[in-house]
């Protein structure tokens, strides 16, 4: 499943757990930018509580980067597309998977 570049943001972890109810016997392979992955992060619990086979991998540039380069294509400036660094490796251990660099 893909969002088509239409910025539906924080759905890769979702879709990624949807997928897998579907077809249980699959591994599902799962991308989101580090933005979208913040919108839907809790979805880990879920994830873990299925013991859905999921390897979810995020693109990390520290900022919304579909959306900035929108604003920069159509306003020539960018405003609030950029956060500071987040620890992701150490985010999952809270919900029980484990998290690699």
């Amino acid at each position: 499943m893909i969002s088509n570049g239409q910025q539906t943001m924080g759905v890769a972890l979702p879709w990624a757990i949807g997928a897998w109810l579907v077809n249980p016997q699959r591994k599902v392979v799962s991308v989101s930018g580090d933005g979208g992955f913040l919108q839907s992060s809790m979805e880990l619990e879920t994830a873990v509580r299925l013991h859905a086979n999921i390897l979810h991998i995020i693109w990390v540039d520290n900022g919304y980067n579909m959306v900035a380069i929108q604003e920069q294509k159509k306003y020539q400036r960018l405003s609030g597309v950029e956060f500071g660094p987040v620890d992701f490796k150490s985010t999952p251990r809270r919900s029980g998977p484990a998290g690699s660099r």
